[in-house]
């Protein structure tokens, strides 16, 4: 298997929750559905190349963002839109590895730049190794959402599946 990882200075994983809430917590896992947009980028199909992955990031900071509401209202004779502020929590420096079964997939990713959530938050390739499956989990830190039935993330925009996992933490022991 090859391990691919990517770094990058600002991610911002959006979680997908219709409610304008004044906060809202990224979330610090990839749902099934991130994964497969993450293949259609590198592969042009939802193929199930990336067989298991990692994320991590220094801290999570508070945005600030300016939001308009779907509505609009008069006022002096003009079209106007509810405003509103909510505060998002950021990832300062993300970390994201990705497991591959072969050479041919883990270059394909290796050549290219992923983006966790907005086009603007771009991770870049750092570094590729032939490893283990064993050596991954041991080597490897970060948040993974692993196949189990502990908690529902919501469902697939792909394919309106409810996506459920256990959320597991990594440490590196080596």
């Amino acid at each position: 298997m090859f391990a691919v990882k990517y770094k990058g200075d600002f991610g911002f994983i959006k979680p997908w929750d219709a409610v304008r809430n004044d906060k809202i917590a990224s979330q610090q896992f990839l749902t099934p559905s991130m994964i497969m947009g993450m293949e259609i980028m590198l592969f042009g199909e939802a193929n199930g190349a990336i067989k298991r992955h990692r994320i991590k990031f220094d801290i999570l900071t508070p945005q600030q963002e300016t939001v308009q509401g779907r509505g609009f209202f008069v006022k002096n004779k003009m079209n106007q839109k509810e405003t509103g502020i909510v505060t998002r929590y950021t990832m300062l420096n993300p970390e994201l590895s990705l497991l591959f079964e072969t050479k041919e997939e883990a270059e394909v990713a290796f050549n290219s730049h992923l983006f966790l959530a907005r086009n603007e938050d771009i991770i870049f390739p750092i570094h590729i190794e032939e490893i283990t499956e064993e050596e991954f989990d041991l080597q490897y830190e970060g948040f993974e959402l692993v196949k189990g039935d502990t908690i529902v993330v919501g469902y697939n925009r792909y394919t309106g599946d409810k996506m459920t996992g256990n959320l597991e933490y990594f440490e590196r022991t080596t």
